[in-house]
């Protein structure tokens, strides 16, 4: 597939401590000169019915002497964000919207004459611009807006039009696609012609104009990489000029533009444009924050399919689940009786053993695994939920980090085409949830967003297990921190940043370190509570592999039983705060 975007030194880098990142992008491009913009030409026909093209981009529709002055800089602009010939769609947008707007306008007239103020300026707006339809079309997927009897009608008449030309086949769905994506946006005609231009370079446009929820979510993710690269070019622009955000808000602002986040071992956060950036995809720990429903969407569709496929080769003895088909019969998550007797090539097992694990391997080990947490204020069926994170067995190196507080209530229940949510995934007994005390995350899942967690793993219980396993006497458990401390899973740096990282998100949200739970709250999220947040997951599939290969059948039964207990917190009558002191197992 071919780079989009610029990738010189895998994105810019970020200061953990908050500090603006500097650019890492080299010489600003030479300067260049473009001709004016084509004469105007009469908007397209939508109703016409033998049109099998995508209808013409219409040229701005307020021609002024500002849009003649910005044109080649706004087309300049464009090419740096595509980095391919498809630029003209673009600019006529972004001229067209910053000509249309009052107040981006005002922005612009004050750097005209300075060349790269006046693209870093254009680069904002462009972001700025992509933002607001992103969210305009992101609320269309929160609320259901998009399963209408319109785009089922627009659906069955596609597929006639594509037997009746297949030889056209790309030209029909294009044209289906502008028409779609007009319809969603106010009828922004320049929008919709750039998008059904951009999206066939990267994508099967057939399957996405059979799923007008699919088909949104990719849209508005394509808008949202465009965003990021415009406020990369903007950055970089600024900081050629040795000017760059002068005010905490500013810095936030800008940083609210990207989705994607790479750290280093010694704390430095990369910020990147796109997933498959080098700096991005060669690192092993990777942060996507999940702020908007589309890429909530494509987020279920991605764990969808790795469950799925994780248990259609699962053993015949162990039947799959099939999400989400609500009639299925999941088998439960826990170890046959022979197995944890030792019995079918084990060996017997109590406390004090800590021989590996018997063959045949237990039923937990054949499981989808993803790991758990959440964030927010005081958590508790009470305090503020905030942020939800995930990792899942199948891509281990990313956490992804759910906004629960940005997208609302509704959340948990935004489901992939198939049906698939945050919901059903949590409720799936076949699906195992590797969790350090879910004690209070349960009690706010249940009572806030009616959630049931089912088949946790909690590690916490599982360090209990160990030490007792080596007869250890244990009266109290430990903290996530002390116990990654005490892993010999992890490396001296990783065990450095986890202290570092421990230390700078409670100064930030611990009342008794000067810091108030509500900065979870506030939004741009915080780099240092994303990282922190994110973090807290990191680890967990290696310390759940670890205590695998550590434990054997006896604990891990054990731990199961135990966690499920924990997983039921939330039906207490009455809130209970959790206990520090140790379960007898």
């Amino acid at each position: 597939m071919m780079k989009r975007y610029p990738q010189p030194h895998n994105g810019f880098y970020a200061n953990p401590l908050g500090m603006m990142p500097h650019m890492g992008m080299g010489e600003p491009p030479s300067q260049q000169q473009y001709a004016p913009p084509p004469p105007l030409i009469p908007p397209p026909t939508l109703s016409s019915a033998t049109r099998l093209t995508p209808p013409p981009i219409p040229a701005p529709s307020v021609p002024n002497n500002l849009t003649y002055i910005i044109w080649p800089h706004a087309l300049e602009i464009a090419r740096e964000v595509l980095l391919d010939e498809d630029t003209v769609g673009l600019t006529y947008w972004l001229v067209d919207a910053v000509t249309a707007d009052g107040a981006a306008a005002s922005e612009i007239y004050p750097v005209l004459g300075h060349d790269a103020l006046l693209k870093a300026q254009l680069g904002e707006c462009m972001a700025k611009f992509l933002e607001r339809r992103c969210e305009g079309m992101n609320r269309l997927l929160g609320e259901g807006a998009l399963d209408t009897q319109a785009t089922d009608d627009a659906r069955n008449n596609l597929v006639p039009s594509v037997h009746a030309h297949p030889h056209r086949q790309r030209e029909i769905v294009q044209e289906f696609i502008y028409h779609f994506v007009a319809s969603f946006t106010s009828h922004d005609r320049h929008l919709a012609s750039f998008v059904a231009a951009l999206l066939p370079k990267t994508h099967d446009l057939y399957p996405l104009a059979d799923s007008p929820k699919l088909l949104t979510a990719t849209v508005v993710d394509r808008l949202a990489e465009l965003k990021a690269a415009a406020a990369q070019v903007a950055l970089h622009y600024l900081q050629s000029q040795s000017v760059m955000p002068n005010t905490e808000a500013h810095r936030m602002r800008h940083l609210g533009f990207f989705n994607h986040f790479s750290v280093q071992e010694g704390g430095s956060v990369n910020v990147h444009v796109r997933p498959d950036e080098p700096g991005f995809a060669q690192s092993d720990f990777r942060i996507r924050l999940v702020n908007d429903h589309a890429s909530l969407v494509l987020f279920l569709v991605r764990l969808e399919q790795y469950i799925g496929s994780h248990l259609l080769h699962m053993p015949s003895s162990v039947p799959p689940t099939c999400l989400p088909t609500a009639s299925a019969s999941p088998t439960p998550l826990s170890m046959s009786q022979s197995a944890a007797r030792g019995q079918g090539g084990g060996q017997q097992q109590g406390p004090g053993e800590t021989t590996p694990f018997p063959l045949p391997r237990p039923r937990i080990q054949e499981h989808p695994v993803i790991a758990c947490d959440l964030e927010g204020v005081k958590l508790s069926r009470y305090g503020q939920l905030c942020l939800a994170q995930f990792c899942y067995a199948g891509d281990p190196r990313t956490t992804w980090v759910v906004d629960v507080y940005s997208m609302g209530p509704r959340v948990f229940d935004v489901s992939s085409p198939n049906g698939t949510s945050l919901k059903s995934i949590l409720a799936d007994p076949a699906v195992l949830k590797v969790w350090f005390d879910p004690r209070n995350d349960v009690d706010a899942l249940f009572h806030q967003f009616q959630v049931r967690v089912r088949s946790v793993f909690c590690l916490q219980l599982a360090e209990v297990a160990f030490r007792r396993s080596q007869n250890v006497p244990v009266k109290y458990v430990k903290g996530l921190f002390k116990m990654l401390n005490s892993s010999d899973a992890l490396s001296p740096a990783e065990k450095a940043f986890a202290h570092k990282i421990n230390e700078m998100g409670k100064n930030l949200f611990e009342p008794d370190n000067g810091g108030r739970y509500e900065v979870f709250q506030e939004r741009p999220l915080n780099l240092v509570i994303l990282v922190y947040a994110a973090h807290d997951v990191h680890f967990m599939l290696t310390l759940y592999k670890r205590a695998a290969e550590q434990l054997g059948p006896y604990w891990l039964q054990r731990i199961l039983e135990h966690s499920a207990v924990r997983a039921d917190w939330c039906d207490k009558p009455e809130y209970e705060v959790p206990s520090s002191e140790a379960p007898d197992m």
